[in-house]
């Protein structure tokens, strides 16, 4: 067998399935590396996992950090004739899960100090509490966000898992955020849209994005969220503020999408006669998610059962979406009889 020679950034993984790698490699006391390009959710993860686990998150910026951070400042001690070091106020003597983020764009001798916090939990004389958690993130050198190499010796002492972009996962915490539902149901829609870097172009048949390799504002869960806070201005003020956050390209398919949901029928018209209200075209997607959004964000126990009767005349991708998206942002609905009797007949669907 010949070895290659492919750089390998680490076993590539959604975000779900990375925070449960992550929580196993936690109980077994192994640092991991995140790996990933910008604002696709590495440091909201390590938020998440924290949470998760009953810890607070420490975050350590490693690129606005010096050596002096780690190993503190001597001063002399005269009655024992030597120097101590004083612990630096950002080294971490409780418990806590420690976010080493943007470790690999942090000066060389940073890093060389870093080894040993990570392999051993202390620098010089400084100890992390023994229950403390270490987690390190980091943008890839292809992704030109200002990442070096790292030492060997430092990519040696972690677990390494890349993180791509996953819409499903987005959608939850989106949805978990009280992230706009018609943004959620966009990039539902138009899945690829969820991160592209600049420099790539997106072609799935139906729509083609290009974006300018010197590109400012371009698609990430991270500006898609900035972006959603732009929604419910006028459409002459909303595009360009859109753009100003994902790009051009992308601000225009969300505004076209946007208009396809002035012309769905109204909530009204659903709850009066979910069974003979009007239905989108079946090759009428756009229309169809834009339905969705609109039921889970006014979805109540009172039309919950019509709600969810006309979803299911909407086909099961669309029935689901609108389940799973209802109950996690009013989760009272989980206790109606429309939603029992939706989970017994689904019980293969994970909420």
């Amino acid at each position: 067998m010949t070895a290659s020679t492919t750089v390998n950034m680490g076993v590539t993984v959604t975000l779900k399935q990375c925070a449960k790698l992550v929580r196993r490699a936690i109980d077994r006391n192994i640092p991991v590396m995140l790996w990933g390009a910008p604002g696709i959710g590495k440091t909201d993860l390590a938020a998440q996992i924290a949470a998760a686990i009953g810890l607070p998150l420490v975050s350590f910026i490693a690129s606005l950090k010096s050596l002096v951070d780690l190993s503190g400042v001597p001063v002399a001690d005269l009655a024992n004739g030597k120097a101590v070091w004083l612990r630096p106020e950002d080294f971490p003597s409780y418990p806590c899960l420690l976010f080493i983020d943007e470790i690999n764009t942090c000066a060389p001798a940073m890093q060389a100090g870093l080894m040993q916090l990570v392999l051993e939990r202390r620098c010089g004389t400084h100890q992390l509490h023994p229950d403390t958690i270490v987690i390190a993130a980091g943008n890839r050198i292809t992704d030109r966000a200002a990442a070096q190499r790292m030492p060997t010796a430092l990519r040696n002492r972690f677990s390494h898992l890349t993180v791509i972009p996953d819409v499903e996962a987005w959608s939850e915490w989106a949805s978990a955020e009280g992230i706009d539902p018609l943004l959620v149901a966009f990039l539902n829609f138009r899945r690829n849209l969820l991160h592209v870097m600049p420099g790539q172009t997106i072609d799935d048949g139906d729509m083609k994005v290009s974006l300018d390799a010197e590109a400012n504002a371009f698609p990430t869960p991270r500006s898609w969220c900035q972006a959603g806070k732009f929604l419910d201005l006028p459409a002459d003020e909303r595009l360009p503020l859109v753009a100003s956050q994902v790009g051009e390209g992308p601000a225009a398919e969300l505004e076209g999408f946007l208009r396809v949901c002035q012309h769905v029928p109204t909530l009204e018209d659903v709850v009066r006669a979910p069974a003979t209200a009007k239905v989108p075209p079946q090759g009428d997607a756009a229309s169809r998610y834009a339905i969705v959004a609109m039921l889970c964000r006014c979805a109540t126990r009172q039309n919950f059962d019509a709600v969810m009767e006309y979803a299911a005349r909407l086909g099961r991708e669309y029935e689901v979406l609108t389940a799973v998206d209802a109950v996690r942002r009013h989760p009272d609905l989980a206790n109606t009889s429309a939603f029992g009797t939706w989970a017994v007949s689904n019980q293969e669907v994970v909420l």
